[in-house]
């Protein structure tokens, strides 16, 4: 959206205020480059291509000009000046290549775009490297492309994809192309029931529920294209001894959910007495999110310990059903046993929305 007419022409004076949408094309190829590495080890650059709309009056000629004294011989240019006239306005995008700043690989940033300018791709350019690949390539968050088939940059808010992160550990989000905004689901992985210790005559011992991992979710409008994304895994359980501690999950610094508290192994006891389970600790907590649910502890049911609000694919992700980041359960022992295992927790996962 820009000025109407900036210059005059003729005797048809400048429009400086009516606004008017208009179209560049670019139906060349442009050369970016030269591109260079960093000189130093271990070191990353980025480059940002960047476009802007362009409009030049091109095409100057001499036009004839009707002369009402001799109509049969015409003005040169207008008052028979000889003046020559642009005969071609030409609307076009211009393409420029701007250079970010060397930094250790991982921590290097897109430079912002110049005034007048958007920002379309960004070249990442490792210590080393000789050539550039489709890897080296991403699109930058925002960039007004347009894909009518899926709705990107037609009609904003639209959810365009659905991306899940189900391995436990660390990955890289790389948004969907048309992506301006995202909502995240993050459950952390459940804590591992309880294990049962061995037993003598006349004794009984037990392993207590685990606690399942903590829930957030957050919508996010920035920022978000190259995110680390931890999922957490389930806690792991061991014989005879409280279960493990559910992993932590995350979409990077923004938005995180504690793991699940793996059950207490409780000391064997007499048949007929009671088991001190109290020190089991309180399920973990989320943080950041518009909406966060801390872990749960439920009574074994079916071998499912405590539930998460993620329901489970098929297979689910655990064992007898569990959904992400259910906690395990945990077992018993009767008299003169060995000790047993708890159940293991189930990993958790992270969900990304993306909007148009």
């Amino acid at each position: 959206l820009t000025t109407l007419e900036p210059n005059a022409y003729g005797s048809i004076s400048a429009d400086a205020v009516t606004p008017l949408m208009k179209m560049g094309i670019n139906l060349a190829a442009t050369n970016l480059g030269p591109m260079s590495a960093p000189g130093t080890a271990g070191q990353s650059v980025v480059y940002l291509v960047q476009a802007s709309f362009s409009e030049a009056d091109t095409s100057a000629v001499v036009l004839p000009y009707y002369n009402a004294s001799n109509p049969a011989v015409p003005y040169s240019g207008p008052a028979n000046a000889g003046t020559s006239q642009n005969t071609k306005r030409a609307q076009t995008v211009t393409l420029q290549l701007k250079q970010g700043t060397a930094a250790t690989t991982g921590s290097q940033t897109t430079p912002a775009p110049d005034s007048g300018f958007t920002g379309l791709y960004a070249i990442t350019i490792a210590n080393g490297a000789v050539t550039v690949v489709n890897a080296n390539i991403a699109t930058v968050t925002g960039a007004p492309f347009l894909n009518a088939s899926a709705g990107q940059g037609i009609k904003p808010g639209r959810l365009l994809n659905i991306q899940y992160f189900k391995t436990a550990g660390a990955s890289t989000y790389i948004p969907t192309l048309g992506t301006t905004s995202v909502v995240v689901e993050v459950q952390a992985g459940g804590g591992a029931g309880g294990g049962a210790v061995a037993t003598g005559a006349a004794q009984v011992s037990l392993g207590a529920t685990g606690s399942s991992g903590s829930y957030a979710r957050k919508r996010i409008t920035s920022a978000f294209s190259g995110v680390t994304v931890t999922v957490g895994a389930g806690g792991t359980p061991s014989a005879g001894a409280n279960g493990g501690n559910g992993g932590a999950s995350s979409f990077g610094a923004v938005v995180s959910a504690a793991g699940g508290i793996g059950g207490y192994a409780a000391a064997a006891t007499g048949s007929s007495g009671n088991f001190n389970i109290s020190s089991t600790s309180a399920p973990g907590l989320p943080s950041n999110g518009d909406l966060n649910l801390s872990g749960q502890v439920t009574i074994a049911t079916a071998y499912i310990g405590g539930i998460s609000i993620i329901p489970p694919p098929a297979p689910a992700p655990g064992p007898f059903g569990q959904t992400y980041g259910a906690s395990g359960v945990g077992v018993s022992n009767g008299a003169s046993a060995s000790a047993i295992t708890g159940l293991a927790g189930a990993s958790g996962i992270v969900v990304v929305y993306e909007y148009s």
